[in-house]
């Protein structure tokens, strides 16, 4: 036996109101119910990563601001950067694996966007931009094969380089500043990285420029997954929005119980779901950092 249970007002006296649910409208409303906590935990673990590594830029950055002026040699300082910039990163890379698993991963059986809308065609989008992305984005097939040296053999960043170029017209001088990490490849081979993926890198990878690229491609696949399962993620949130609105009609309270066999198994409201609109709103577009550009002086 299924049922709603809310309270109504009457006479100024909280009254308890029973509407009965059929075992077809408690199946639906429990997996629309699954798709949306699903839905948030994935928004949740992408606003994770991007604000991860959001973090590991702005120690950069940072970095290169207030050592560009420095001449002396402090190892204790460089120990504590590389320290900081190494959390940082290991915390982006894993973060970025979870999303990996839950996005599309054959060995696990598990697939996202199958999951949440029981559609083939869609996930056969889905595989097709993960094959496109992983040949077109070399970044993104170095930034996978990191995370698994950061987890199993070492830490990634072990120098880094500073300088700054001096730069002069009729007017000032102006110094342009430079912080990089930058990865030997003797050192990534001898780590186990294939020697034909580095062929698409310089002498020097740019552990910041690959990412860039990284994300980038995370981003887009999440991007992806946003439009494909958008329709029944729509559909999951009106099954919940028209039971509620009917039930407000009769002047309900806004707790609404979902009884089964006279257990609450979960509460009918959606409040908390609208933490998915505001990180949807937060992140509302593919996110390519490596084509940014900063000046943040006006001419």
């Amino acid at each position: 036996m299924a049922e709603l249970k809310f309270h109504i007002i009457k006479n100024s006296k909280s009254i308890p109101e029973i509407i009965p649910l059929t075992n077809k409208e408690l199946n639906e409303l429990k997996t629309s119910r699954k798709q949306l906590i699903d839905i948030l935990k994935l928004e949740e673990l992408y606003d994770q990563i991007i604000e991860s590594f959001l973090e590991f830029k702005s120690k950069l950055y940072s970095n290169s601001l207030s050592l560009v002026n420095s001449s002396r040699k402090n190892y204790i300082a460089n120990h504590e950067i590389r320290s900081k910039l190494n959390r940082q990163l290991f915390n982006t890379l894993n973060l970025s694996k979870l999303y990996l698993d839950k996005h599309f991963h054959e060995k696990d059986n598990n697939y996202f966007v199958k999951d949440i809308t029981n559609d083939g065609a869609l996930h056969n989008e889905v595989r097709e931009q993960r094959t496109k992305i992983y040949n077109e984005n070399s970044d993104y097939r170095l930034g996978y094969k990191l995370r698994n040296l950061t987890q199993h053999s070492a830490l990634l960043i072990q120098t880094y380089t500073v300088g700054k170029g001096c730069f002069h017209n009729s007017k000032s001088k102006s110094i342009q500043a430079r912080f990089h990490l930058p990865l030997a490849k003797e050192n990534l081979i001898e780590s186990g990285i294939n020697k034909n993926l580095l062929t698409y890198f310089g002498d020097n990878v740019d552990l910041h420029e690959v990412m860039d690229g990284y994300i980038y491609a995370i981003s887009q696949m999440h991007m992806k997954n946003r439009k494909l399962t958008k329709p029944t993620i729509d559909s999951a949130e009106n099954i919940f929005l028209s039971k509620v609105r009917k039930i407000k009609r009769l002047d309900g309270e806004n707790e609404i119980e979902v009884i089964e066999n006279n257990e609450i198994i979960f509460y009918l409201d959606l409040e908390w779901y609208q933490v998915v609109h505001y990180l949807q709103q937060k992140h509302d577009g593919e996110i390519n950092y490596g084509h940014i550009k900063h000046n943040t002086y006006a001419k």
